[in-house]
This record gives C-alpha cells, structure tokens and sequence, in this order.
C-alpha cells in the first residue's frame, strides 16, 4: 500500500471577529481523504470521528495532489489527504494553526490504516 502523507494535519477552523483573524478550537473539515475503492470501508471504521477524514472518498471520484501521481504510476491499494485551508501555503502557515491532538489522531489513524491492510485486512 502507498500512502501520500504529505498532509496529514488537522488545522484550526478560523472566523473573522472586528477585522481579524480569530482560531477556533475545533479542526477545519475541509481536508479530503482518498481512498482506493477496496479501502473504504476500512477507513471509514479507523477514521470515524475525525472531522475532515471521517468521509472517505474513493480515489476514483477524487484524488488531487501526490496522490494523483501515485496512482497514476500504478500503485494499489493507495490512499491521500488533500484540503485547503484559511492558511494554506501562506506565510503564516505554522505550527500554530494546528490542532495538535486532532493532528495526532489522524496520524495514528494513518498508522492503523497501514497496519491493517499489510495484515490482510
């Protein structure tokens, strides 16, 4: 299995209050994780309660990013996490705009996954 882990993170969701940027504790649902078909149902029961990888998607409907060349070059089963958010490739783009801990979940998720299916399943 191959994995494209390029952006596995959970963000910080952001509001506007008087002008200005302002975190929110809760994660910003706007990251995608693409799974081959054979994986969905695997993924949906190791990232349930994840916002932002608790929908997998299958990697036939969507896949962007490193993802797109890693099926592309014929590896199978695979899996990637694409999103945007309000911070995306800006210069303010740290570690501050983490939510450690949901940052840590899916990582451990991720670890899960790849255990799981080198285990058969």
């Amino acid at each position: 299995m191959t994995v494209s882990i390029a952006a596995i993170e959970a963000d910080l969701r952001w509001r506007e209050v008087g002008g200005r940027a302002e975190p929110l504790p809760s994660v910003d649902p706007n990251h995608f994780l693409s799974v081959s078909p054979e994986l969905l149902p695997l993924a949906r029961e190791v990232f349930a309660g994840q916002p932002g990888y608790e929908a997998p998607v299958s990697s036939q409907v969507l896949a962007a990013g490193e993802l797109v060349e890693v099926i592309k070059a014929g590896y199978s089963p695979a899996a990637g996490v694409f999103g945007v958010h309000r911070f995306h490739h800006a210069a303010e783009d740290d570690e501050r705009r983490l939510n450690v801990p949901a940052t840590a979940a899916a990582a451990q998720g991720f670890r899960e996954l790849l255990v799981r299916v080198a285990k058969g399943g």
